[in-house]
């Protein structure tokens, strides 16, 4: 027998309302399910094609595209923000993933909602629906939303997660934009010194060995240059990108720690990303334990969401401490990135039970030093970058105008 949509009404233990669609071969089928999951049916019935079926058809008989294998933190922001908006608006979870599949620029990712809501129909929950696509639902979304679920909080959830979503890309966007300008800055000025070194110097080379003239050491050393240049310009571009291309590589694998660890020790460089981490993790860890999630499972969640080694390691150090009975204090205290005021604020979480609430307050305070060491490594940045812009291109001018200068004394 095929499968038929049916949709259905029950309530849980405690009362509380539920309500969507699944397929199944027999109402009875349905029924049993429902009981499996723990409700209790109080309507069965034949679905009717309605807006969730409508919306699934393609728009003008489109083929039906491949579902997206990755999504970044922004589609993540808007997805989560807008299903909170739906559901806490009253419209079912499954007309919300339905609309939204519909509503999002991103086809793939389109078709990527539908796969979800199809599994939902067919009786799974969200958080096991989305838990199929650990690639493009990070742990952090499937807990939280296995989370919601449970307490029945899936609009609050789910706004504290695109909140979070929010925050990191708003840090994102401040650190990109603090250091565009400088990394253009060098790239243009890089790109002029070698096209002077290429194609102008070259000219001056020709006119000075007309004259015969015995050149000073910093020019002939500028000539040499610019003729390896001229002549060998392949090496010249292409080893540097060879060079930062296994760099970056190295930094991303087996060198991930080491980098992590080089750049705490960076006076200026470290204090940023030292204040960041801090954030981060204060944010995530308080918006898990706010919403019910228990410590050790938060601390894994934090273990495999993280990207700095050094954080891996302390959070790996703070599980074992509160499976020890220790508590979570004193292997942040002792942490390598985490300033001292995160651990306070966590012993005293600890002793009054407001832990969610202060780690809260310690994330809105490093996210204002963030933006204050961003603004300083900035102001830092762009006068160093011009001073040694500055120096090069005194070096060439010296290098020119000094046998131009003994030219034409000669020429008088």
């Amino acid at each position: 027998m095929a499968s038929v949509s049916w949709t259905y009404r029950g309530r849980d233990m405690s009362g509380k309302t539920v309500e969507g669609s699944m397929d199944a071969e027999t109402a009875d089928g349905v029924a049993e399910r429902l009981r499996q999951q723990g409700y209790i049916p109080t309507m069965i019935a034949p679905a009717k094609r309605g807006v969730s079926a409508a919306l699934d058809m393609p728009i003008g008989g489109a083929k039906k595209v491949q579902a997206a294998t990755k999504m970044t933190v922004t589609q993540l922001y808007l997805v989560s923000r807008q299903l909170a908006t739906m559901i806490a608006a009253g419209i079912p979870l499954v007309q919300s993933l339905a609309i939204l599949g519909q509503q999002v620029d991103d086809a793939r990712v389109g078709q990527l909602l539908a796969d979800v809501r199809h599994n939902v129909e067919s009786g799974e929950t969200f958080a096991a629906s989305l838990g199929k696509y650990p690639a493009v639902f990070p742990p952090l979304f499937v807990h939280m939303v296995e989370a919601g679920e449970a307490s029945g909080t899936m609009d609050v959830v789910l706004d504290r997660v695109a909140t979070h979503f929010e925050k990191e890309v708003e840090v994102r966007g401040k650190i990109k934009g603090a250091l565009t300008y400088p990394a253009v800055l060098v790239l243009v000025a890089a790109g002029a010194i070698m096209a002077l070194m290429g194609f102008v110097l070259p000219t001056f080379i020709d006119m000075f060995a007309e004259f015969g003239m015995e050149l000073p050491m910093v020019t002939r050393v500028l000539f040499g240059y610019g003729k390896s240049v001229q002549n060998y310009w392949y090496l010249h571009f292409g080893v540097p990108a060879l060079i930062i291309i296994a760099f970056m590589r190295y930094i991303k694998g087996s060198g991930k720690s080491w980098w992590d660890h080089f750049l705490l020790g960076i006076k200026v460089f470290g204090s940023v990303v030292r204040k960041s981490q801090t954030a981060q993790f204060a944010r995530t860890f308080g918006m898990l334990m706010q919403s019910g999630v228990p410590m050790l499972q938060a601390l894994d969640i934090l273990d495999r969401l993280s990207d700095n080694a050094v954080v891996r390691e302390t959070v790996k150090e703070a599980k074992a401490s509160v499976r020890d009975g220790v508590g979570l204090a004193r292997p942040l205290r002792q942490s390598q990135i985490f300033p001292p005021m995160l651990a306070h604020m966590v012993a005293i979480g600890e002793e009054t039970g407001a832990l969610d609430q202060l780690l809260h307050k310690t994330a809105d305070f490093y996210d204002r030093e963030v933006d204050q060491a961003i603004q300083s490594l900035t102001a830092m940045i762009e006068p160093a970058i011009i001073l040694v812009i500055g120096v090069f291109a005194a070096f060439i001018v010296a290098a020119i105008m000094v046998p131009m200068f003994n030219m034409a004394n000669l020429a008088m």
